[in-house]
C-alpha cells in the first residue's frame, strides 16, 4: 500500500519504517522486510521500501500516536462511532488538507499480489518461516 500511495503521489524516495519493538511477530516482520528488499524489488522493481527499524512505543510517541490513528481508521471502516476524547483523530482523518493517507484494499491489488507472490514461489523464491 505504501509503494501504491508513493506511486499515485510521485513519491520518488523510500520509506522508512518504524515498529514497536515489543511486536510479538518480529522475527516475521524482519523477515518479510529482508525478502522484500531482496528479493520483490530485485525482481518486482521499486517498492519505495525504506529501511526497517524498531523502537519502544513508550519512549517514541509516534509509535503510539500512529497506533491511535491506525486502530480509529480501522474502527471507522467497520462503521463504528468515535470514541469519546478522540475528535483530534477524527478531525485527521477527514481533514481536507490531505494530512493522512489512506487506501482501501481493492480486488486487483489483492489479485496483483498474489500473482506476483506465485510467481516468485514458482521461481523457487519462497519466504522461508523462522517458526
Amino acid at each position: 500500500m505504501n509503494h501504491e500511495l508513493a506511486k499515485a503521489n510521485n513519491y520518488p524516495d523510500t520509506i522508512p519504517i518504524i515498529m514497536d519493538t515489543g511486536n510479538p511477530q518480529k522475527g516475521h516482520v524482519i523477515e518479510a522486510h529482508e525478502f522484500m528488499l531482496t528479493e520483490w524489488q530485485r525482481t518486482i522493481g521499486d517498492l519505495h521500501l525504506g529501511s526497517l527499524t524498531f523502537d519502544d512505543d513508550t519512549r517514541l510517541n509516534i509509535l503510539q500516536a500512529a497506533d491511535v490513528i491506525a486502530w480509529e481508521t480501522r474502527r471507522r471502516a467497520c462503521g463504528l462511532r468515535l470514541l469519546p476524547g478522540l475528535e483530534p483523530v477524527e478531525q485527521l482523518l477527514t481533514s481536507e488538507q490531505e494530512r493522512h493517507a489512506e487506501m482501501s484494499w481493492k480486488p486487483e491489488l489483492l489479485r496483483g499480489f498474489g500473482s506476483k507472490l506465485a510467481q516468485l514461489i514458482a521461481n523457487g523464491k519462497p519466504m522461508q518461516s523462522t517458526d
